[in-house]
């Protein structure tokens, strides 16, 4: 039997965050403790772009790092949300 090939499509940094950590099997506050900061912000960030919070830079480049995240795809994302070019 062929395993399933699982696929995900971000459509907002909250959702590259949350599908990073998922893929990565770490829980919210697992990556908070690493990335030092609340679970409750975590869970922020996971709804930015739909109603949560954008982290702040130094917290930005602490979650790329823990989720293995070019930062710059992390940048792109906001700013395709913002509708830029």
């Amino acid at each position: 039997m062929m395993p399933k090939i699982l696929t995900f499509e971000a459509n907002n940094l909250g959702d590259l965050l949350r599908i990073k950590r998922r893929m990565r099997g770490l829980s919210r506050p697992q990556v908070a403790l690493r990335v030092g900061c609340s679970q409750k912000s975590i869970e922020a960030y996971e709804k930015a772009g739909a109603g949560g919070s954008y982290p702040g830079i130094l917290i930005a480049v602490r979650l790329a790092d823990v989720l293995e995240i070019s930062p710059d795809a992390m940048f792109e994302m906001v700013r395709g949300e913002e509708g830029g070019s």
